[in-house]
């Protein structure tokens, strides 16, 4: 090989070295610069939806995959409702004034709550309330460890009007509708481990002796007299 072909032999590959180089250098830019592709967060759950049959004093859970119920607890009452936030499960024995935390897995109750007698309970989110109409008295808690209410030893989250409607969103904010001073709302919100906040109060426009009712819709509270 002549000396001019062996140094258009080096040339060439040196250029192809320093393409090598440069392309590689480009692909770790793009690899720092790149923040990946936004992918789907998706929480998964046991699909179970919780139904009841007072008349047989039966609570179920109905697999939406399956198509079918796939669990049944005898509650041995003919007087209760349920209320479900994914797997958080509770069990209102009204007839009694008892309520108890639903455990999916094992088809059990996990506790039972002791509630003033008439009172309501209701939980949304990582929250559960007990509204006592009578005394006026409220209680926000933690829906994980709820089992543990006291009405002697706990102290009310807060005291408001009697004869309220209660109902807890879905974000685990709590409302209260009363006929008290021509109509107030008292409204709660509380952590994402249901650790109750500062206590608000707003005005609504009812009728002295009406009939109320209160919904949480999405983050909205809805009040009907």
């Amino acid at each position: 090989m002549s000396l001019v072909s062996r140094l258009m032999e080096n040339k060439r590959a040196v250029a192809s070295a320093g393409v090598v180089t440069i392309f590689s250098g480009a692909l770790l830019g793009l690899a720092l610069w790149y923040d990946g592709e936004a992918t789907a967060d998706v929480v998964l759950n046991d699909s179970g939806i919780w139904v009841t049959r007072a008349s047989h004093g039966e609570l179920g859970r109905y697999n939406f995959e399956a198509g079918a119920i796939d669990g049944i607890m005898d509650t041995n009452s003919t007087t209760f409702d349920v209320s479900q936030d994914g797997g958080r499960v509770l069990f209102d024995n009204d007839g009694a004034s008892e309520a108890s935390p639903v455990d999916p897995a094992h088809l059990q109750f996990g506790g039972t709550l002791a509630l003033p007698t008439g009172a309501q309970v209701a939980s949304g989110g990582a929250t559960s309330a007990v509204y006592d109409g009578e005394s006026g008295r409220l209680w926000v808690l933690p829906f994980d460890g709820a089992q543990a209410f006291d009405e002697e030893e706990l102290e009310p989250t807060a005291e408001i009007g009697h004869g309220g409607e209660l109902a807890v969103g879905t974000d685990g904010t709590v409302y209260v509708a009363t006929t008290a001073e021509g109509g107030e709302l008292t409204i709660v919100p509380t952590s994402s481990r249901g650790v109750p906040g500062e206590v608000e109060t707003e005005r609504i426009s009812v009728p002295e002796n009406a009939t109320l009712q209160v919904s949480a819709v999405g983050d909205r509270p809805v009040v009907l007299d």
